[in-house]
């Protein structure tokens, strides 16, 4: 990774917590110890982000996908919010190699923001 590009994970993983806490939410994380991870820390939430966005990007399954939110989401459901989070998952895919990179600081961020 470019180390003169914005961090922009820790960015928006910073945003995130900030309004978590603004809400009295409280966000979480974890690493796993226990396994032997090469690629990833160990939480399906922040490991797994780049999977869930090239699943919900392919083309061959946005339908589907699409189709999943609306029943989720029932009348909640909007097609244009729908699209922006589409588009904003399209961004991510397509900045994926920086974007995704030193995942587990975000943990460290977490545990300073939100102990």
């Amino acid at each position: 990774m470019d180390p003169t590009l914005p961090k922009m994970p820790l960015n928006d993983a910073e945003t995130m917590i900030h309004s978590y806490l603004r809400h009295g939410l409280a966000p979480g994380g974890h690493r796993d110890d226990r396994l032997d991870h090469t690629d990833g820390i160990g939480c399906g939430a922040i490991d797994g982000l780049d999977t869930v966005v090239t699943v919900m990007t392919d083309p061959d399954l946005v339908d589907d996908h699409k189709r999943l939110v609306r029943t989720l989401m029932g009348a909640s459901f909007d097609r244009d919010n729908y699209l922006r989070v589409l588009g904003a998952a399209l961004m991510l895919r397509a900045r994926e190699d920086t974007y995704f990179a030193d995942r587990g600081e975000i943990l460290d961020l977490l545990d300073r923001l939100a102990p």
